[in-house]
């Protein structure tokens, strides 16, 4: 009896520390589910913001550097090709003398002619470590911004579905108010019955209370069950906590995916700085853009004459129609006017001929 207690109790005190685990888990995931839609706000936000203050006023050149920077690009490119001319002018002069270096590489300074190759390859040497990273920054910035850019872009977008999919039911609830107060009714009956239903249970728990008091067996089954029933709702709530978390997910990866898209569309993406393209791509970028927006307005103007032509011939074929009903109205009003003047007339000559007889 003693070891069975004992493995009931070590079975029961693994039980409970599966419940806490549940239990951490369930309050993450609530937490999560209730800071969801303020976290989405403040990263659309975010976004939105960055975009519209550093983003969009570069999309004119396509994030092309500033007429600053490309003179400064120029300066270091010629800077860095300069200080390599230079080096290896350095070079052959060390071969040409039969200069020697040191073990660390440096310029043997024994003869004068050593010492100065030495300051001009130091100078040299220094203007490239000095000029390489600012040439590298500028040759990458254009992409670089137009990276961050997209990135702002796509957010905005897979922050801005979330958003919307958690504002339709707001907005569904405020454009159907008829149908929320009809459905009053039905909760003050739910409350009723779950008024009722509380006072059914609470006698079985009176009972059950005094079972509790009577037999210890029965209380430690309750016990179980209770704990049981409170793994499974744990559970129950995690899944469907995470189903939702899921769904978000899924809805900001459909939205930023659309944003990436669209904006790739609407900004390709920049070449790397180079001196063949830093003073020019702006010039080509803007003709190119003004090329395609005046294509665009050209096909536009032609589907607009193509919808004003057909509203014309709508307009004239009803026109024509209508007055193929006027003149077809006409003719048979004249043709009815003729059958009955012949008639009258076909009635009134036996008449006139029976008094030339009588006469």
């Amino acid at each position: 009896m003693g070891k069975q207690n004992n493995t009931e109790d070590k079975l029961t005190n693994i039980f409970i520390f599966i419940l806490v685990i549940a239990g951490i888990i369930w309050l993450i995931f609530g937490l999560a589910v209730i800071v969801a839609p303020v976290v989405v706000l403040i990263l659309f936000l975010v976004n939105l913001i960055r975009y519209l203050i550093h983003d969009k006023k570069k999309r004119a050149t396509n994030f092309w550097l500033s007429v600053q920077e490309q003179e400064q690009y120029e300066k270091s490119a010629y800077i860095l090709a300069h200080a390599a001319e230079e080096k290896e002018k350095i070079q052959e002069l060390i071969t040409v003398q039969g200069i020697s270096r040191n073990q660390d590489g440096q310029i043997s300074q024994r003869s004068y002619a050593g010492k100065e190759l030495r300051e001009r390859e130091n100078a040299a040497k220094s203007l490239i470590n000095q000029y390489t990273p600012i040439y590298n920054d500028l040759r990458f910035k254009p992409y670089r911004s137009w990276k961050k850019a997209r990135s702002h872009y796509s957010n905005i977008f897979g922050f801005g579905c979330i958003l919307l999919v958690l504002a339709l039911p707001i907005l569904i609830g405020i454009s159907t108010p008829k149908d929320i107060s009809e459905s009053e009714p039905s909760v003050s009956t739910l409350q009723s019955e779950t008024v009722d239903s509380t006072k059914i249970v609470a006698q079985p728990q009176k009972s059950e209370q005094k079972e509790q008091i009577e037999q210890k067996e029965t209380s430690a089954n309750d016990s179980d069950e209770f704990l049981s029933g409170l793994l499974s709702f744990f559970g129950i709530s995690i899944g469907i906590m995470a189903g939702i978390l899921g769904v978000l997910a899924v809805i900001w990866f459909i939205g930023w995916l659309v944003g990436r898209i669209k904006f790739g569309l609407k900004n390709p993406e920049p070449p790397l700085v180079d001196i063949d393209n830093v003073d020019t791509y702006i010039e080509k970028y803007v003709a190119k853009r003004t090329q395609k927006e005046t294509e665009r307005q050209q096909r536009k103007e032609k589907r607009k004459e193509k919808r004003k032509q057909k509203r014309d011939q709508k307009r004239i074929a009803k026109e024509l129609a209508k007055e193929d009903k006027i003149r077809c109205a006409e003719t048979k009003q004249k043709e009815s006017e003729t059958q009955k003047f012949v008639a009258e007339t076909t009635s009134d000559t036996p008449v006139a001929e029976s008094d030339h007889t009588a006469s």
